[in-house]
């Protein structure tokens, strides 16, 4: 089987965070046309099938099993959101801490991905960490994005597009932050 590109991890994982958003607003509006309004779970559901359905494709080809990684995936990142929805309906609510919430997915999701991906135990610790500081870089570029939109007023299509694109470079930065896992990683042993 061929070995795992990096590249083609970074170009996965970065259409994966693009598909993401359409996949969370779609869910958002099926929730709210189901009569539960501002649920947090639409976002870690849809960027965890986002990216995890992308990654799992890039996987396939190195013989990982591409449905048990999505799976952890989505479960992983999902879980923060889920359980705060779950906490506001027993009348515990907890602020919306988006950021840390996917940081919290991320993590959730490396833990998973251990079992859809046996030749990552080896370096089970570094993937961990890479996944975690890469959901978070990739939170970060939303961050970035909300503050500057504030900060500068953009407006219109320019000012949409300009929020589009810093927002989005979020996968790349979680790609090539879990891409530099990969290399010592042999895929054959999935």
């Amino acid at each position: 089987m061929p070995a795992l590109s990096p590249r083609r991890w970074i170009a996965h994982t970065f259409a994966g965070w693009v598909a993401g958003v359409p996949l969370l607003l779609g869910l958002s509006l099926l929730f709210e046309a189901g009569g539960i309004e501002h649920a947090n779970a639409p976002v870690g559901i849809g960027m965890g099938a986002g990216i995890g359905l992308l990654q799992a494709r890039a996987l396939r080809a190195a013989g990982v099993r591409g449905q048990a990684w999505a799976t952890a995936t989505i479960a992983g990142v999902a879980l923060p959101f889920l359980l705060s929805d779950l906490a506001r309906r027993l009348g515990l609510p907890l602020p919306y801490l988006v950021y840390p919430f996917a940081a919290i997915g991320g993590l959730l999701a490396s833990l998973l991905q251990l079992r859809a991906w046996p030749g990552l135990r080896p370096r089970a610790l570094g993937w961990i960490a890479a996944s975690t500081a890469g959901w978070w870089l990739a939170c970060s570029s939303v961050a970035l994005a909300d503050l500057l939109s504030h900060r500068l007023h953009w407006a219109g299509l320019p000012g949409a597009l300009a929020y589009l694109g810093i927002a989005c470079s979020g996968g790349l930065l979680l790609g090539i932050a879990t891409a530099a896992m990969l290399p010592r990683l042999h895929p054959n042993r999935a």
